[in-house]
């Protein structure tokens, strides 16, 4: 049968899943400028010798002109973990077909911006290094046609302008830049001893290796820091 597919070229199409049928693939370029939610619609007449003309179904495309937008949600000035929630959320332009997905992009210290991650999902935890470094971030969002959000950067000098950072200080609860003795006294309140959660409320930030107790290994912790500025 010459119209059954070459089992042996993978470009060949399945042409007799449906036998009988025929089908016209065409493209149109749209005219310049058209704002979103422009609806371009088509229809075709199929006629097989003196028949009387078979009208197909309209073809409806909807125009999606423009990127997403997204950022990363506020993060506070320092985190004691370095291992903390960082979230996004992102709008495709009204009528446009939606988000598809992020990319969420960090600095760690002013180092150029690597990519983290490239996801569909709108939060996930970052896991950094020790006291003192300070991370930023920003997303980009993607559509579904393809559509990608520029970054955002100062537009007279280019640098990326970061939607949220933070700083990692372990111990420096009241931040005011360094671990002393009213971080201490702060810790003491906070001591369970090993195994000896539940945490109070307010102690969460004082379990730095998130075992949920707040013991001696937390106490070293603090120790490392402690009297330094950050």
């Amino acid at each position: 049968d010459s119209f059954a597919p070459d089992p042996d070229d993978p470009d060949d199409p399945p042409r007799m899943i449906h036998p009988g049928e025929g089908y016209l693939t065409y493209s149109v370029r749209p005219m310049p400028d058209l704002p979103t939610g422009t609806e371009i619609t088509n229809v075709a007449e199929i006629v097989f010798d003196w028949n009387a003309p078979m009208e197909t179904p309209e073809v409806l495309n909807t125009i999606d002109a423009a990127a997403p937008t997204s950022n990363v949600e506020a993060l506070p000035a320092g985190v004691n973990h370095a291992s903390f929630e960082v979230c996004w959320s992102g709008d495709d332009d009204a009528g446009g077909c939606g988000i598809e997905g992020y990319s969420v992009h960090v600095s760690d210290n002013d180092d150029p911006y690597t990519t983290w991650l490239t996801t569909e999902d709108e939060c996930n935890t970052f896991t950094g290094a020790a006291v003192g470094h300070a991370y930023s971030f920003y997303s980009v969002a993607r559509d579904h046609v393809a559509h990608v959000e520029l970054p955002p950067t100062d537009p007279e000098t280019g640098a990326i302008i970061p939607d949220a950072t933070t700083t990692v200080r372990f111990g420096d609860f009241d931040g005011n830049g360094v671990v002393d003795l009213v971080d201490y006294d702060a810790f003491q309140t906070c001591v369970t001893g090993a195994g000896g959660g539940p945490l109070d409320p307010g102690c969460e930030g004082k379990d730095f290796d998130l075992d949920d107790d707040v013991d001696l290994l937390d106490f070293a912790a603090l120790q490392v820091g402690f009297g330094r500025p950050e």
